[in-house]
């Protein structure tokens, strides 16, 4: 792709993300040269064409997904491989944090001696992990 192209985005947000995704759409597609930048209320309504970037972040509350214009324009999705592969690198990482998420939780030290806030931030990352995961899971088609 060529320097200063620009990219088809699609974003899904949540709550209060997608509040705050709607009011910031300029400034976050211009410093993303992301155009046009298309928000969604739900990761169902999200383009999932054949080579595009799937990107879930962390939280599993936001959802991308990235044509580049000249593809787009051409109707050619290539780097579907590739994609893959991220997509398998990003699950192999989020099930390694959710199996440490989870044995945390599991320890009755953790969940005894710490502080209940502590305790429901962790069970709430273990929340969004297991959201991460199943997503990411989904998009590999598993």
């Amino acid at each position: 792709m060529p320097a200063g192209a620009w990219l088809e985005t699609h974003v899904a947000a949540t709550g209060e993300e997608a509040e705050l995704f709607a009011e910031l759409a300029g400034a976050i597609g211009r410093l993303a040269r992301a155009r046009p930048l298309t928000l969604h209320r739900s990761s169902d309504e999200l383009p999932r064409p054949d080579g595009a970037l799937d990107v879930v972040l962390p939280s599993g509350r936001i959802e991308a997904t990235i044509l580049p214009a000249a593809a787009a324009e051409a109707g050619e999705r290539a780097g579907g491989d590739a994609d893959r592969a991220r997509l398998e690198k990003e699950l192999l990482a989020a099930e390694g944090h959710l199996a440490a998420a989870r044995a945390r939780l599991a320890n009755p030290e953790f969940t005894g001696k710490a502080p209940p806030a502590v305790v429901d931030g962790a069970r709430r990352s273990e929340a969004e992990l297991a959201e991460q995961v199943d997503r990411l899971r989904e998009r590999l088609g598993r």
